[in-house]
């Protein structure tokens, strides 16, 4: 019975002692994961890579655009920077030609010269002093005649009766016409510069409203104080006074590029003028010595042998290179006035626009 009971116990003991051994051993031994949490973790850490690597590709891209950018402004501002291809001549070459021709005549003389390609400038002396104008006045005469027409104050067509009144002496055709001749105002123009016609400068300036008239013309034009009509041409009484017409070597220069642009008037009327000029007579200054075979010139010249006055104000163009070149001398001796300005005209133009 106590064996029974000590085998009994022996048993149960041994029992007890296996559930304490799994037991322990069960802690020990880790629990098998859940399958689902596993696939979630998974999913997570790739997520989190995948973001990773998406960040950097854009600010790597982000800094290869920056970068492609500030060097597409910076090829920008370099373009910005290169000179012009166009230039034919720099402003130090154009000077040289500028003194070299005209350094030695006597008098007091000036010059502007003004690219219409590249508008690059240089000058001689100082192109914005007052001189006589002479006839060079006549070039804004024109452009006051044709802003009236342009306004529809007067007509190409319009005609006018010559009287003797009208006559003075000077330059010109229409001084030796018979009282009574009918003229267009067309013919005036035509006249007053291509013939540089006193008498007919004379007429258009009263048709046109009077100096006042020419005077608002150049102060609409942008030009400076130091050109104004203060006479009519020949007006001898005028000039006793001390009154004369003035402008600049500069004003005349600016005169003929806005013309050549056509910012005078209108494409159409600066066209006009720019065919009266074509045609002008006197060509034994500035285009003496360029064949005009091959550069189209308008000009028009002024001169006063009793001031020494001998002036050029010259659009020369060849295809499509075009230049002003304005002389204004006085003071002077005219056939050195005029040997130097055909010397120049030939340099200048052989510069810029070829042989």
């Amino acid at each position: 019975m106590i064996e029974e009971t000590r085998a009994h116990q022996s048993v149960v003991s041994q029992g007890e002692r296996q559930v304490e051994q799994e037991t322990q051993s069960s802690k020990l031994s880790p629990k098998k994961p859940n399958n689902k949490s596993l696939i979630i973790g998974i999913i997570i850490i790739v997520l989190l890579v995948l973001a990773a690597g998406f960040d950097y590709m854009k600010n790597h891209n982000g800094d290869e655009t920056r970068t492609e950018n500030t060097k597409n402004s910076t090829d920008k501002n370099n373009k910005h920077d290169e000179p012009k291809s166009n230039q034919s001549s720099s402003d130090a070459d154009v000077k040289t030609i500028l003194s070299s021709n005209l350094s030695g005549i006597k008098g007091d003389t000036t010059a502007y010269y003004y690219n219409l390609d590249d508008d690059t400038t240089a000058s001689y002396g100082d192109a914005k002093t007052p001189q006589r104008a002479a006839s060079d006045i006549k070039l804004y005469i024109m452009a006051a005649a044709f802003q009236k027409i342009a306004d529809g104050d007067i007509s190409l067509n319009d005609r006018y009766e010559l009287t003797n009144d009208d006559k003075v002496g000077g330059t010109g055709v229409t001084q030796n016409m018979q009282a009574g001749e009918s003229l267009t105002y067309r013919d005036l123009i035509d006249y007053m510069i291509t013939k540089s016609d006193n008498t007919a400068a004379n007429i258009i300036t009263k048709e046109v409203g009077g100096m006042s008239a020419v005077n608002d013309e150049i102060e609409k034009l942008g030009l400076s104080d130091n050109t104004k009509m203060e006479r009519m041409l020949m007006d001898q009484d005028a000039l006793a006074e001390g009154k004369d017409n003035k402008t600049t070597s500069y004003d005349l220069a600016i005169f003929m590029k806005k013309l050549y642009r056509h910012d005078v008037v209108s494409a159409k009327y600066d066209k006009e003028m720019m065919s009266v000029l074509s045609n002008t007579s006197n060509h034994s200054k500035i285009p003496a010595e360029i064949n005009t075979n091959v550069v189209d010139v308008y000009n028009k010249t002024g001169e006063y042998a009793d001031y020494g006055v001998e002036n050029d104000a010259a659009i020369l163009k060849r295809d499509n290179k075009a230049f002003v070149l304005v002389v204004m001398s006085q003071n002077g001796d005219s056939d050195e006035q005029k040997d130097a300005m055909g010397s120049l005209g030939k340099e200048l133009t052989q510069e810029i626009l070829g042989n």
